[in-house]
């Protein structure tokens, strides 16, 4: 019977033991997992932390790159106003040049006309003499024939005046449309930008997801830890319960 009570009393403390040993595994896989989260926690509030700023200096430069894209929007449309505004005299002064380039020519052909009369005219003259009236006749062809000659400097001196501010508007026409691929090229960096923050915030909801997951797979491992925890105590107060027993039938 004494034999027994030993036995009972060995498998109780073997039972123990394991249970201890079991308890104190789980404890220790409990503290390592704790550990493990803490860092893990630790680490996703930095990275949250990190982004969480970087987001507010992207939402800063946001701020600052909407207004940069206003003011860019702003230039272009003006610029654009400027290049039609520019571009209405251009056309109007190349229709004033055709049209006084056509007048020069229909000028000039009158005074070959004018000429041909008045070497006629003075052929006359002096193959025979010639009363006082056609003498008056030919004074008065070359008058107007050097009227004609003055007129036709000054229009030759206006189209080139005409040509040289067309060459001006043309350069100016250039120069803002040089600013103006400029200013689109701006504003496609500044909408590439604007592209780029929104991937970023992307990424900050992305890992505050995985926090939240990794938090609930946390909490799951934890439950049935405690869960396994609560079994062996349960049977560790079972085994008790039985060497109890066993200790007041052999007693």
């Amino acid at each position: 019977m004494e034999r027994v009570v030993r036995e009972g009393k060995t498998q109780a403390l073997k039972a123990r033991v394991v249970a201890q040993a079991r308890i104190k595994e789980l404890e220790d896989q409990m503290a390592k997992m704790s550990e493990q989260h803490t860092e893990q926690v630790e680490r996703l509030n930095t990275e949250i932390e990190s982004l969480r700023s970087t987001r507010e200096w992207e939402i800063e430069q946001n701020a600052q790159l909407r207004d940069q894209l206003n003011e860019t929007k702003l230039a272009v449309y003006k610029v654009s106003e400027i290049v039609d505004v520019c571009s209405r005299p251009l056309h109007t002064d190349r229709y004033a040049i055709i049209a006084q380039d056509q007048l020069i020519e229909i000028l000039e052909a009158d005074i070959i006309i004018y000429e041909e009369h008045i070497g006629i005219l003075r052929e006359s003259l002096g193959a025979s003499k010639i009363d006082h009236r056609s003498l008056l006749r030919s004074k008065a062809f070359e008058t107007k024939l050097k009227a004609l000659e003055k007129e036709k400097e000054q229009i030759n001196r206006r189209c080139k005046e005409d040509r040289l501010r067309t060459k001006a508007l043309d350069n100016k026409c250039r120069v803002l449309e040089q600013e103006n691929e400029k200013l689109m090229a701006k504003l496609c960096e500044l909408e590439m930008r604007e592209r780029d923050e929104a991937d970023m915030r992307e990424t900050c909801k992305s890992a505050s997801r995985c926090k939240r997951l990794f938090e609930a797979e946390i909490k799951k491992k934890k439950a049935a830890m405690d869960q396994a925890e609560c079994e062996i105590r349960i049977e560790t107060a079972r085994l008790e319960a039985e060497r109890k027993g066993l200790g007041e039938i052999f007693s």
